[in-house]
């Protein structure tokens, strides 16, 4: 595991839309996605920037939550994903801008609300009472 503190390569860029662009398997798989890495999850921990989610440094873990962080980040633009090794522990930073600091922290508690539900619908309710918007809600064009 390394030890240097790399971003994903998906730092926000300024103004980004508030939104999500996956459509609803992506949605439904993503979910799955998430559950399955917080079996490892030790805690969070909110930060005036963000938050942190801490897991424990399991085989093979790392280069998960590097590629779903780089993912995550194509979908949801306005989200910065950082993933370092500190001590004992992986370390998955996210932050946003402050007009998305409402949607940052619904996404906080997402370990939380997988562990009641893990149907994208209610994780996105939650997000879209935050503020977050759903591309696949959006009716296409001409219909």
């Amino acid at each position: 595991m390394s030890s240097a503190g790399t971003t994903c390569g998906c730092g926000a860029e300024p103004r980004e839309p508030i939104a999500c662009t996956l459509d609803r398997q992506g949605q439904l798989e993503r979910t799955n996605e998430f559950a399955s890495i917080f079996v490892h999850l030790e805690q969070t921990e909110p930060t005036h920037w963000g938050f942190r989610w801490h897991f424990r440094p399991v085989p093979g873990l790392e280069p998960r939550l590097r590629e779903l962080a780089r993912r995550e980040h194509e979908c949801c633009r306005f989200f910065e994903f950082q993933i370092r090794q500190e001590g004992d522990l992986l370390l998955w930073e996210t932050r946003t801008e402050e007009r998305a600091r409402p949607v940052l922290e619904e996404f906080m508690r997402l370990p939380d609300l997988l562990k009641r539900a893990t149907e994208p619908d209610t994780m996105k309710q939650a997000m879209r009472a935050a503020g977050l918007t759903f591309a696949s809600d959006v009716e296409p064009s001409g219909q």
